[in-house]
């Protein structure tokens, strides 16, 4: 199997066990290949015997080496020239590189709208941005059908435009013909803004967001799919059948709104924030149960968890900013603020709300789509503005729950099953933007990767001959360091890779991760319970069974869990003492927060610093102010919690307990 591509960043990651084996542009065999392309070409094309002789060479020494310039500059030449090919013509073709892209592609693209009727401008104009911006390949009738424009209009802006696109045969979608063209499409120091064809993103974000949101209003409904309630999606023989009968520009504008509103992010000023307010503030008092039902049958559900946040949170921000008495001058879209409806709070209330119902309630609605309404919905909170908004049992035909169901909102994001045994330990690591894991580690001799916005289980790691008591994610995310059978009940990986280990043999070990050679730490007189690292891996605490951390005494009981805040500045300890203790690293002094009612197994610090989670043998989740020391309980197990852990961005709570399952907690509730 070869591989190509170009050296992005996270490419280059992936195969970073893998050495490379780089084409230089010069290289021989590179030269050669390039020769035989343009033979081929003149060959194949009417050029005169001049051109055909000489033209290769012309066209290989132009192109720099480059491949694409070398097929840009044959298309060109073919498709825009059109007569026979002179080898004037090609001598007059810019050289290569990127400059040299770029002259073929403005002369390209100036061609090509010098072509296009007046009424047929603004619809290619509109097509070009939605090939270039669109999340997906698309055909020409689902372009159509999503920006609402005549299709014959559709297909003559595509045939125009035929030299820089790309139609796939087998399923008529369309893209442009290589990703050069994009970059010099959107980025105004390569092409000149005041040109028609010049494709500013965030005008198109905002423009296909806007069709989306239209699209789904007017065409998305109840049980879309004509499904029994109740049966689950791989009982259904025909359901792949049914899904592929909705249609194409339906099921983008359901999966990408939300990414095409994300990506106004750089101009999400007042005027590209209100200029969706009514279509939006419809969208979600009228169909957000509705693209919830469509998001689950097209497999997309986790779409939600991903994405919502980061859209609700630019919203948010976005409110608190008042309406200015005019429209920027600069701003990319010119519109009249005083006819402008704002993005509602309830517009608000409601898309948090069903980031929380779809949390809660991922996998039933995820296998049965119905579920929605004959689930979740239905034991919805009543406090709520969801509950409030779409429950009518009469009309849904639904029955209505007298007692036993919780009027508010859980804090209780998610629970996680599978494990059999106690869930002794957690981990949290943020892998890229919308990929998020969860690593716990169990009793029942386990290892188990979980997705932190579905709580789908990913891979389940076996081969321990007894229970895992500790587990945490490497720096960089790619390695797992579990507590290993038996007597460690502890690990922690420094930022420069190094680990350590606490364990029942009253030793702390460093180990080199490459080598598997290892130091030993000697010192505490009973189990080592507990490791961490500073932030810049400079220091190690430790904590024992012998009631102390590594350099401080004080607690009067065993040290079962120790932990650096992000600034290396204070080491928080929890203990059997029922207190978590905070230690200035650089005064030693000292604070104690009480409330647990027995012995405190695992605590965590915010990435600010702010805020503490502990875990404890009582059962409970605590969120402790570091400034104030006040406490409240997230929530509690139905046995005793054995680790906490705060996501990436602090918003949330992971749990592990010995009744078998990892809990997400919403801090805020």
């Amino acid at each position: 199997m070869i591989i190509t591509s170009r050296p992005e960043h996270d490419i280059m990651k992936a195969f970073n066990d893998h050495t490379p084996t780089i084409l230089k542009p010069t290289d021989e065999q590179n030269i050669c290949d390039l020769k035989i392309y343009s033979k081929n070409f003149f060959q194949l094309h009417k050029s005169t015997s001049e051109c055909i002789e000489l033209g290769p060479d012309i066209l290989v020494e132009k192109s720099e080496g480059l491949f694409i310039w070398l097929v840009l500059a044959c298309n060109y030449l073919y498709q825009q020239l059109g007569s026979q090919i002179t080898l004037q013509q090609v001598k007059d073709l810019p050289s290569g590189g990127v400059g040299g892209m770029d002259k073929i592609y403005e002369t390209t693209f100036q061609r090509i709208f010098s072509t296009i009727e007046a009424k047929i401008l603004p619809i290619a104009i509109q097509v070009l941005e939605m090939i270039v911006t669109s999340r997906q390949r698309l055909s020409s009738d689902a372009i159509s059908n999503l920006l609402q424009l005549n299709i014959n209009d559709v297909n003559i802006s595509i045939r125009l435009m035929q030299s820089v696109l790309n139609v796939d045969i087998h399923d008529s979608c369309i893209q442009v013909f290589h990703k050069s063209v994009v970059d010099y499409l959107i980025d105004p120091k390569r092409c000149d803004p005041n040109f028609k064809f010049f494709v500013n993103t965030a005008k198109s974000n905002l423009m296909i967001v806007t069709k989306c949101l239209e699209c789904l209003n007017k065409e998305i409904k109840f049980n879309i799919c004509n499904l029994n309630p109740g049966i689950l999606h791989k009982e259904i023989s025909n359901f792949e059948h049914r899904v592929s009968n909705i249609q194409k520009h339906l099921v983008y504008a359901a999966k990408f709104w939300i990414s095409h509103a994300l990506q106004c992010h750089s101009n999400w000023n007042l005027t590209s924030t209100f200029s969706i307010g009514e279509i939006l503030n419809s969208f979600t008092t009228t169909h957000l149960l509705h693209w919830v039902e469509l998001l689950s049958v097209c497999d997309s559900l986790q779409i939600i968890q991903t994405q919502l946040p980061e859209l609700i949170s630019l919203i948010t921000k976005q409110n608190e900013i008042s309406v200015p008495s005019e429209t920027p001058s600069n701003d990319f879209r010119q519109v009249n603020t005083q006819l402008i409806t704002p993005i509602s709070m309830q517009t608000v209330t409601l898309l948090k709300e069903i980031n929380q119902l779809t949390g809660e309630f991922f996998k039933p609605i995820s296998q049965s789509a119905l579920h929605v309404y004959c689930s979740a919905l239905l034991l919805c909170p009543e406090d709520t503005g969801l509950f409030k908004n779409y429950f009518n049992f009469k009309s849904m035909r639904l029955p209505k729950v007298i007692t036993g169901k919780d009027q508010t909102w859980s804090p209780c994001l998610a629970t996680f099953e599978g494990h059999t045994s106690y869930v002794n330990g957690v981990a949290w690591m943020l892998i890229d933007k919308g990929i998020s894991l969860i690593a716990s580690a169990s009793s029942d001799y386990s290892i188990r990767l979980w997705d932190a916005f579905t709580g789908i289980e990913i891979y389940q790691f076996l081969g321990h001959s007894n229970s895992v008591n500790s587990i945490a994610f490497s720096k960089d995310g790619t390695k797992l360091k579990p507590g290993h059978s038996g007597p460690v009940l502890s690990v922690a990986f420094s930022p420069d890779g190094k680990v350590a280990s606490g364990s029942y043999d009253e030793t702390v070990r460093l180990w080199d991760v490459n080598s598997g050679i290892s130091n030993v730490l000697k010192g505490h007189n009973s189990s080592v319970l507990s490791v961490s690292f500073s932030k810049d891996g400079s220091m190690l605490a430790s904590g024992s069974a012998d009631k102390t951390i590594r350099l401080w005494n004080g607690h009067n009981g065993s040290v079962y869990c120790v932990t650096f805040s992000l600034d290396d500045g204070i080491i928080a300890s929890g203990s059997g003492d029922k207190t978590i203790r905070l230690w200035d690293i650089k005064s030693g002094v000292l604070k104690v927060l009480e409330g647990h009612q027995y012995q405190v197994n695992s605590i965590s610090f915010s990435l600010d610093g702010k805020k503490i989670a502990s875990g404890s043998a009582d059962k409970t989740i605590r969120l402790w102010n570091v400034q104030s020391d006040e406490s409240k309980v997230l929530g509690e197990h139905s046995r005793e919690v054995t680790s906490v852990t705060f996501s990436p961005d602090g918003g949330t709570v992971a749990s592990g307990s010995t009744d078998m399952t990892i809990r997400l907690w919403n801090i805020e509730s």
